[in-house]
């Protein structure tokens, strides 16, 4: 994981997206997490850049906001 302080990045892959409606789904699920300050999907990799505070929030819950949105956790791509 790389960051500064309390904050960190890392890039999970996400199944099943298929349009700029599944992005933003992905992206509000994970942006409920506290702890989460930023989610940005890139649709064409089907991938999720997520910043956050470690201390707060887990890739672990992250992959349960993903599957609680429909989608699947495909796991960490960078950042781990």
């Amino acid at each position: 994981m790389t960051g500064t302080g309390t904050q960190q990045e890392i890039v999970i892959g996400v199944g099943k997206m298929m349009c700029a409606h599944c992005a933003k789904r992905v992206e509000t699920a994970l942006g409920r997490l506290p702890g989460v300050l930023q989610a940005t999907v890139t649709l064409e990799k089907k991938q999720v850049a997520v910043v956050f505070d470690p201390s707060r929030t887990s890739p672990e819950e992250m992959e349960k906001a993903i599957t609680g949105a429909g989608y699947q956790f495909l796991g960490i791509v960078t950042g781990a």
